[in-house]
């Protein structure tokens, strides 16, 4: 499966940069496609090659769903190697398959060219999902003349053993396309049907930010009131200047929590936000809160935990009663990794070699890890759409990134990655994708995206 959606670099070949000093680094371009835009942003920072510069442009340009899937470290190495590489690179080719995938022959300094493969999000500031860089030969970006084309491709890939999930496609709410493929539990004989349950990762801050709107909308929270007020136990610099909506924008200041030691020692341990909250009041911030955005499953963890203080409830309890059961959601939740009919994570995307067979993490936060099903996902979006979950001022602040009550057009695109599972959400108000699968991504997000297109879904 070609990885358009998810940062890999293959085959680079070394090259030393002629003698002398470096060509001048490309100019920023601030007009055009902003797909070339920002092709050029991310060759500008890698020739300049300094921390500050970097760290600038993952802020401005990276969106925080490909930091939390590589990590802002294995980010800045590769792009090290690619400071290497390229050198004073400049774009000499564009092939541009959307508004938002793009393919790119870059030119390198010392000589040659590599192809580089930018993909943006689907809604708005549209920063940079992913991005491949290869040298190898020139290989056709995944597109289908037709939907059909794209189920006859799923289905040779599942027959082959490479394509291991679910496919649904809806038109007004209505699916057109509910498929089932592969295995959920290839040595028990389990295939996956339309009511296995996936790994969704990252897709339940959706849920998260969903049910802490609810609360905005009762009047209980406010977007721009300081945590201090819902939950103790903060220093002060922390408690007196993040802000709810900090949270959801992540940009509170913090990031990650996974080599927090007590989160290294104790991860099996885990089950409710209160063991999190125990160390997470411990992280320091990283940066001025509001200032810049950083991927962060430590503020959403945060914002789980204001959800459980304001309404009495357990994050889980509160999600299934407030947002399942408008939607008539019931495969949906942080279900134990011992629960029936979940689909079982396989590594490395070429088949079902290598399961994954023990996860120390006992089950999902208000972060990531929950389970759900298409049928129940689809259930959610039009719950969404007909004003069962949100007013329709909620709605928007939703769709806008949490900015505006204002209208909002609709142009949703979530994800979920980590190994063994990816899970995609597509969605333009007409046309809806949804494909969770039990393989390594991003691999339902390259399949969902080319399904959308045929689709006639509108990026």
């Amino acid at each position: 499966m070609r990885t358009l959606l998810l940062l890999l670099v293959l085959s680079l070949l070394g090259s030393a940069l002629p003698a002398g000093a470096q060509a001048p680094c490309p100019a920023a371009e601030t007009s055009g496609p902003l797909l070339k835009q920002r092709a050029a942003a991310l060759l500008a920072a890698v020739c300049d090659g300094s921390p500050t510069t970097l760290d600038a442009f993952v802020a401005e340009h990276v969106a925080p769903s490909l930091v939390e899937r590589v990590t802002e470290e294995r980010l800045m190495a590769i792009f090290d190697e690619l400071h290497g590489e390229f050198g004073a690179g400049e774009i000499v080719g564009i092939r541009i398959a959307s508004e938002t995938e793009g393919r790119f022959a870059i030119a390198k300094e010392g000589g040659g060219e590599v192809r580089l493969e930018l993909t943006l999000e689907a809604a708005p500031p549209h920063r940079i999902a992913g991005f491949g860089v290869d040298d190898g030969p020139e290989r056709p970006m995944l597109a289908f003349e037709s939907l059909d084309e794209g189920l006859d491709y799923v289905a040779a890939e599942a027959e082959a053993g490479r394509f291991a999930g679910i496919v649904l496609v809806a038109r007004n709410g209505t699916p057109v396309v509910h498929e089932a493929y592969g295995w959920a539990d290839k040595a028990a004989g389990r295939p996956n049907t339309l009511d296995t349950r996936f790994n969704i990762g990252s897709m339940d801050k959706d849920l998260t930010a969903v049910a802490v709107l609810q609360l905005v909308e009762r009047g209980v929270l406010d977007l721009d009131t300081p945590i201090g007020a819902y939950l103790d136990g903060f220093p002060a610099d922390v408690a007196e200047r993040v802000t709810v909506r900090h949270l959801l924008q992540h940009r509170a200041g913090w990031g990650q929590y996974w080599d927090h030691p007590e989160y290294v020692a104790r991860e099996g341990e885990l089950v409710e936000l209160d063991d999190y909250l125990a160390f997470i009041r411990t992280i320091p911030l990283e940066f001025e809160p509001g200032t810049r955005q950083q991927y962060s499953n430590t503020g959403f963890e945060v914002l789980g935990g204001i959800i459980e203080a304001v309404t009495g409830q357990r994050y889980h309890e509160y999600v299934a009663e407030h947002i399942g059961g408008p939607a008539g959601m019931t495969d949906t939740g942080g279900f134990p990794h011992t629960a029936p009919r979940l689909a079982k994570p396989y590594l490395g995307g070429e088949g079902y070699e290598r399961p994954i067979t023990e996860t120390r993490r006992k089950r999902g936060t208000a972060a990531g890890g929950g389970y759900s099903t298409t049928a129940d996902w689809l259930r959610f979006q039009e719950a969404l759409a007909d004003g069962r979950l949100l007013s329709p001022e909620m709605r928007n602040l939703f769709l806008s990134g949490f900015e505006t009550t204002e209208d909002t057009p609709i142009s949703l695109g979530f994800a979920g990655g980590a190994p063994g599972m990816n899970a995609v959400w597509l969605w333009d108000g007409e046309t809806a994708v949804v494909v969770f699968v039990n393989m390594d991504p991003p691999l339902a997000e390259t399949v969902g995206s080319a399904l959308f297109r045929a689709a006639g879904g509108r990026r």
